[in-house]
């Protein structure tokens, strides 16, 4: 009898003991999702993402672009990612990460990237205004989001005329001729022009804009023709203090079109971020 009150009890005590089990979460087996946050950095650009009245917003749904998640190795994986569908895993990430940390980086639009890396073309890109984004030391697994701040990687040149009556300013033509292609290393989000070539980019009117890629200010030559008159000049002409076209900034030129010469009203940096200002005169 006391056999039978022993083999009972244990019997209940192993089947708490499995029901308790079966109730207690899989934890091993759950999918850790990666929370993707991202936004545009001074963002006054004229297509898909979604922009507040100082420039500023977020890619929009369906918006798609590169990213990388690399160890301190610099061994990497890659995906082409599209807002409001893809959803990332950390299973999915197979780099080892010895120190438990990983580096995020993304580029808008997105772009081939072979060993870390991707040339950007002007001359051949539909998107012109190209945007990289960083996250430095995301602990491997955590669930926080990791924030992508989207910064211009280009520089963009604007240029206005005022002309005095009888000029029609429709008429003017304006040529720029820059560097146009340059590397962009995805590791650390550098774009490098060493070897870049440089092409012919044009337009007409009261006033143009150029997005070019960021060099030397003397590198970057302006040709404006006036009726028969034409003009030309290096950008560093107009503002000697100004080595370098920076990335993410805007460098805009007001000149004034008089008979006989171009006045420069102003030459500051405005939109993006501020570099200085400038005056002067060009007799044409």
């Amino acid at each position: 009898m006391k056999k039978i009150y022993y083999l009972l009890f244990a019997t209940v005590l192993t089947g708490i003991g499995a029901c308790n089990k079966s109730n207690e979460p899989a934890t091993d087996n759950i999918e850790k999702k990666i929370n993707l946050s991202t936004s545009i950095i001074n963002a006054e650009i004229a297509k898909s993402p979604v922009l507040d009245e100082e420039g500023k917003g977020n890619l929009s749904n369906g918006d798609i672009f590169s990213l990388v998640v690399a160890n301190a190795d610099n061994k990497y994986n890659s995906f082409d990612f599209t807002v409001g569908t893809t959803q990332l895993y950390w299973k999915d990430i197979d780099i080892a990460a010895s120190n438990g940390k990983v580096n995020f980086s993304a580029c808008y639009p997105k772009q081939n990237i072979t060993e870390g890396k991707f040339s950007f073309n002007l001359s051949t890109s539909e998107e012109k205004d190209l945007l990289l984004a960083t996250a430095k030391d995301v602990t491997v697994e955590s669930e926080n989001p990791v924030s992508l701040s989207f910064r211009h990687a280009m520089h963009r040149l604007k240029i206005k005329f005022n002309a005095e009556s009888g000029i029609d300013t429709k008429e003017i033509q304006t040529k720029c001729t820059a560097k146009s292609t340059c590397s962009v290393n995805m590791m650390d989000c550098s774009n490098d022009a060493t070897n870049a070539s440089s092409a012919d980019f044009t337009g007409s009117g009261e006033e143009v804009e150029f997005i070019i890629i960021p060099q030397k200010a003397s590198d970057v030559t302006l040709e404006i023709t006036v009726g028969k008159t034409v003009k030309t000049f290096t950008v560093n002409s107009i503002k000697p203090e100004i080595n370098e076209l920076e990335e993410g900034k805007q460098l805009y030129i007001e000149l004034s079109v008089k008979e006989g010469k171009i006045e420069i009203d102003d030459a500051t940096i405005k939109g993006w971020e501020s570099q200085g200002t400038a005056s002067g005169e060009i007799i044409i």
